[in-house]
């Protein structure tokens, strides 16, 4: 686990005991109540300038803040944002806001140790609620743009509660946990679904039946044949003629086309029947036909 987070909420543990969670966002801890904006405000300079002439004047930063759950979360939930320097466990601030929208914050610009608290509200007034979620970043706010931030939470446990500091002085738990999500079952190899007795009659039909066939083609012996099998009598096998026997315009050589009929093709049949001369390759003879 982070080592920040080794007491990082003990202020607000301490706050929580002191005032309890009806009054957790009257004021910013150790420091004065927020002042309301004003009702007219300046328009928005197309450049951000930070005048730091003033005495105590501040660079400021904006931030959007998104918190997402780590489960399908039903309905609006409460969360909880608290505000710390990154070096400092004994002070902070707090912002409500609900699970879904987005926290438009404004900070001095400086290194931040951001929590997300999910809670489910208590039921009667003194009691207190249900931490269903934790989450924290820790973002250096030093943007001329608006940042943007996701903090994302996981489910809160007994070691991560005291880890964070979220009790009392005496021990005592100032959230109620939720329980454990139910671990995911081991995948379990599928069970076959019961046969019933007919299946299983008929099973056993084939089965038998299939043996039975087995055995007697087993049985079975066929007789000798009476007489030798008569061989055939090989069958003399004469080349295909497929080219043209005419011989080549150039050369001695074969023509290379395709016999159609006489076992010439069709150019030098058409100049055999024009009573061209054309000499068969083979014998050097001239082609006259029929």
């Amino acid at each position: 686990m982070d080592p920040i987070l080794v007491g990082a909420l003990i202020w607000l543990a301490q706050r929580l005991a002191e005032k309890g969670f009806d009054r957790i966002f009257d004021r910013v801890v150790d420091g004065p109540r927020i002042a309301a904006p004003p009702p007219f405000a300046a328009p928005p300079q197309p450049v951000r300038r930070h005048d730091l002439t003033v005495a105590g004047a501040q660079a400021t930063s904006d931030v959007d803040f998104a918190v997402r759950h780590h489960l399908l979360a039903q309905g609006r939930k409460p969360v909880i944002l608290t505000f710390q320097k990154f070096n400092d466990t004994t002070t902070g601030t707090t912002l409500p806001m609900v699970l879904g929208d987005t926290a438009h914050v404004t900070l001095p610009r400086d290194h931040y140790f951001v929590t997300a608290l999910i809670i489910d509200l208590p039921g009667k007034r003194g009691a207190m609620p249900t931490l269903r979620g934790v989450g924290w970043a820790q973002p250096y706010v030093a943007d001329n743009h608006t940042a943007k931030i996701t903090i994302g939470s996981r489910h809160p446990t007994e070691k991560l509660v005291k880890k964070l500091g979220l009790k009392t002085s005496d021990g005592n738990a100032v959230f109620h946990l939720p329980p454990e999500p139910p671990a995911v079952a081991a995948a379990k190899p599928a069970v076959a679904p019961p046969v019933s007795p007919l299946a299983k009659s008929f099973t056993q039909f084939t089965a038998d039946w299939l043996n039975n066939q087995q055995t007697r083609q087993k049985a079975v012996r066929f007789p000798p044949p009476t007489k030798p099998r008569t061989e055939f009598p090989a069958i003399k096998k004469f080349p295909i003629v497929r080219k043209c026997r005419a011989r080549a315009f150039v050369g001695n050589n074969q023509c290379t086309f395709f016999a159609v009929r006489d076992e010439l093709c069709t150019i030098h049949r058409e100049q055999v029947r024009a009573g061209t001369d054309i000499r068969d390759y083979r014998t050097g003879e001239r082609i006259v036909l029929p």
